[in-house]
């Protein structure tokens, strides 16, 4: 019975750590964006302060909340000159938008593909 439950265990693990290791999607409908998968969220166009482009992640100082590895870095961190922030980033797929909202939360994205990455900006931009 032991076995079975340390069995189901790492199932269950392995399980969790593969479904934050999905790519997620990014879409705009209307007033809203949504970014899919493990720790997604969902914002308002008009919450969005500003959104720029960048080449490299600022420095992590600790993860808070969320998942690391093999360059996916998802949920919450603290980051060095923005303090608590969300990534939803594959690291090695640069470049990233870095979305600061109104209530001043930093979140710092990218696409599977650099070129969606930055045709989501573009349209971000356009919407706000």
């Amino acid at each position: 019975m032991k076995k079975l439950f340390t069995i189901a265990i790492v199932i269950i693990a392995f399980g969790i750590v593969g479904y934050g290791m999905i790519p997620g999607k990014v879409s705009l409908m209307e007033d809203t964006l949504t970014f899919s998968g493990r720790y997604g969220i969902e914002l308002k166009l008009s919450e969005i302060a500003s959104v720029s482009l960048i080449d490299r992640l600022p420095p992590i100082k600790s993860r808070t909340n969320g998942l690391s590895a093999l360059g996916v870095k998802k949920g919450f961190f603290n980051l060095e000159g923005y303090g608590k922030s969300r990534l939803l980033v594959n690291s090695s797929q640069p470049p990233f938008l870095l979305i600061m909202t109104n209530n001043q939360e930093t979140i710092i994205l990218n696409l599977k593909d650099p070129k969606d990455t930055k045709s989501a900006f573009e349209q971000i931009k356009e919407g706000i």
